[in-house]
């Protein structure tokens, strides 16, 4: 059988490793449904009583009990069920969702919109959104911004109050930032939401663009203006990392601001207060100066005003209400212990929860409500944590806490962009098969759960998390939620430090269950800080696995090469040949000297065979092994060496025969030159003429095989 090649070695080694792998994870997992059923696998496999796997070896030591074959299924039908209770009983008890459908006052994590106008004039934003509006209806104004603290409600603020107010006497363009490219997201909302000429959509220059969209919505004068409402702007520096990356927009403001004559274009973005200090890039191209009607922060509310939220909350939704008690929660439970004021969201959180209750008696703004919900501490924590609850078994519920991480950019604590179903699929590596990742997706986008928002982009749909207040409640819920998630991450940190803590030594990196769990978990671990290190450390972890890997496969290859060499003929002869070494230095039997001798010499070995002639005591069966050797060599055309071996033979008929035997072993192979040569060496006449004799006849046969046959 031939030996099989190095590409057949190398895959049946992948796969090898590939199987060990896979079950060092399930293992690893703490699944113990999953754990159950590799046991039970690896019985069926080893102890079947049909395939004998391993039956084969313990029956050659111990006998088989009688009814093996029945101990044998009952065990397998044993781990079988209980990996089924076990699967059962981890099944969490179906708790109903929290329906609150599409409402007018609440709003959950999600913005107010366009067409909730009328009801946002009576949330307590009417200053604000008069100074803002008048500012930008002003002819002078070109740029402005407003900042606030994430869940300050400036998507709200632009959507549902400036957006219709300015729509009245402008053209307003409502453009949220995203990971999309700026320039093209800019682009399609005024092709979406103004008039441009079919022929006119692919103007490459931006500046042109602008002006044709001008141009056919509010003409070159008349006083009207488009206002671009750029909201969530800081995603442009979230998902523009280089400068390079962000030139293009930043030039074709520039373009715009520096036009002469000024176009009746109007910019007014909404950014997260953390990201400010980021517009001083633009800043700096643009040379602009802002003044206080084109700055604007969009603050909390005081308590008064979210008592008044409450009220509007409850009169809307017909929720019951004691007013003495919403001021005195809004005082002193919802306002923060710093600055005394009262965040849009957790107005919005609190009143999600309140009318999600099933018993009509809770869904009231009181005390005993209050009470019952556990006070305002954790309040986002509750709202994500009673909205997870809705999933039946916690594989669901890490599900949809696995996909609310992807859509995190968690080194920055912000919004990973708008991703699509690949992206996501990307991110996750694997975590979750394609129909968990899709059924999770519509799951969390649904109307009565609303952690996700789905929007279409370019005729595809992508997804993003509602709102980024939620960033810091699904960080702390995913370390109970997602166990291996929060193992791996403090895995990765304890074992970092002690790493650059030993000067990196190699004793301290990881080994591979911990590097399995580690790539598992990739898409959920918390980086920050010391990413950089961090990575090093798995990549210095990976190298050394596989270094060891390497060698392992070679002393595996080597091995396995050695088994191949140690059946075949080459091998057992050189095996052979030692062990008659051996024997030869402890046997002192003439006869049998003489036999190895002669083996030797048949082999070609002649001074092994010349050593063992001189152990040979018996000068009868020394002569007869030197004979033996001359004639070995004769016959393997060695004549020199058959001729030095002859002059060593004291007895004379020995030599006289080995004489002849060299002799004819030349006329065979056609050398009658040197057959007659050493013909002529024989010490008698009578010898001599038998000996060319011999040749004659040799040469006789030589030229008439059939000869041979002849008596």
């Amino acid at each position: 059988m031939d030996a099989p090649s190095t590409e057949t070695v190398k895959k049946q080694f992948d796969n090898l490793t590939g199987i060990v792998e896979w079950a060092t994870e399930i293992w690893y997992s703490r699944n113990w449904v999953k754990r159950l059923i590799l046991i039970d696998i690896v019985l069926f496999l080893a102890f079947n009583p049909y395939y004998k796997t391993v039956l084969k070896f313990i029956e050659t030591y111990f006998p088989l009990p009688k009814h093996y074959d029945l101990y044998f299924w009952l065990v397998i039908a044993a781990i079988f069920i209980a990996a089924l209770v076990v699967g059962i009983r981890a099944r969490a008890k179906k708790i109903t969702p929290v329906i609150i459908g599409e409402r007018t006052a609440i709003k959950g994590l999600l913005p107010f919109g366009f067409k909730d106008a009328e009801v946002f004039t009576r949330l307590q934003r009417d200053t604000e959104l008069k100074e803002c509006y008048e500012a930008i209806a002003a002819s002078d104004f070109r740029f402005g911004i407003l900042s606030g603290e994430s869940g300050n409600g400036k998507s709200s603020f632009l959507q549902a109050g400036l957006w219709p107010a300015l729509q009245r006497e402008n053209k307003c363009v409502y453009i949220k930032f995203t990971d999309y490219d700026p320039l093209l997201a800019i682009r399609h909302a005024i092709i979406e939401q103004v008039t441009i000429p079919e022929d006119k959509r692919n103007e490459p220059s931006f500046l042109e663009f602008l002006k044709i969209a001008a141009a056919q919505n509010v003409g070159a004068s008349g006083g009207k203006s488009l206002i671009l409402m750029m909201d969530q702007f800081e995603q442009f520096f979230v998902h523009q990392k280089r400068r390079k990356d962000r030139e293009p927009l930043i030039q074709a403001l520039n373009e715009w601001f520096r036009y002469q004559p000024a176009l009746p274009v109007r910019i007014f973005i909404g950014i997260r207060n953390d990201f400010v200090d980021r517009l001083t890039e633009l800043q700096k191209v643009m040379g602009y100066s802002l003044g206080p009607q084109q700055n604007f922060r969009l603050e909390k509310f005081k308590p008064d005003q979210a008592a008044r939220i409450f009220e509007v909350i409850a009169e809307t939704e017909k929720l019951e209400y004691k007013s003495s008690f919403i001021e005195e929660m809004t005082t002193q439970e919802l306002a923060d212990k710093e600055d005394g004021l009262v965040s849009p969201v957790d107005i919005q959180v609190l009143a999600w929860i309140v009318a999600g209750q099933t018993n009509q008696a809770e869904r009231a703004f009181n005390r005993s409500t209050f009470q019952k919900l556990g006070g305002v501490e954790g309040l986002l924590e509750r709202f994500l944590q009673r909205a997870l609850d809705a999933r039946e078994t916690p594989n669901k519920r890490q599900a949809a806490v696995k996909v609310l991480l992807s859509l995190i950019d968690l080194d920055r604590n912000t919004r990973a962009g708008v991703l699509t179903m690949e992206s996501l699929r990307q991110k996750l590596n694997g975590a979750l098969s394609d129909a968990e990742l899709k059924e999770t997706i519509e799951w969390l986008a649904q109307a009565d759960v609303r952690l996700i928002n789905a929007i279409k982009l370019a005729n595809e749909d992508r997804y993003e998390i509602s709102h980024e207040r939620l960033i810091a409640a699904i960080r702390k819920l995913s370390n109970t939620i997602i166990e291996p998630a929060a193992k791996a991450t403090l895995l990765l940190d304890r074992r970092a430090n002690e790493w650059i803590g030993n000067n990196r030594s190699n004793r301290y990196l990881l080994n591979l269950p911990e590097l399995l769990l580690l790539r598992k978990q990739k898409p959920f671990i918390q980086w920050e800080p010391n990413r950089s290190n961090k990575e090093a450390f798995i990549t210095r972890s990976w190298k050394r696995f596989r270094t060891y890997s390497y060698v392992a496969s070679l002393c595996v290859g080597l091995v396995f090469a050695g088994m191949l060499t140690w059946n075949t003929q080459w091998a057992q002869f050189q095996l052979i040949k030692w062990e008659l070494s051996q024997l030869s230095n402890t046997i002192k039997v003439p006869g049998t000297l003489y036999e190895i001798s002669e083996s030797y010499a048949y082999q070609g070995d002649f001074a092994k065979a010349e050593q063992v002639v001189k152990e040979i005591s018996d000068p009868y069966f020394k002569a007869k092994a030197l004979s033996s050797i001359a004639e070995a060599a004769a016959k393997q055309g060695d004549f020199a060496k058959a001729e030095q071996v002859v002059k060593e033979i004291s007895d004379p008929p020995s030599k006289a025969k080995a004489l002849s035997s060299i002799a004819e072993a030349a006329a065979k192979q056609g050398d009658f030159r040197t057959a007659r040569l050493i013909a002529n060496l024989q010490a008698s006449t009578y010898d001599q003429a038998q000996t060319l004799a011999l040749i004659l006849k040799t040469w006789a046969i030589v030229q008439n095989p059939r000869l041979a046959g002849e008596p």
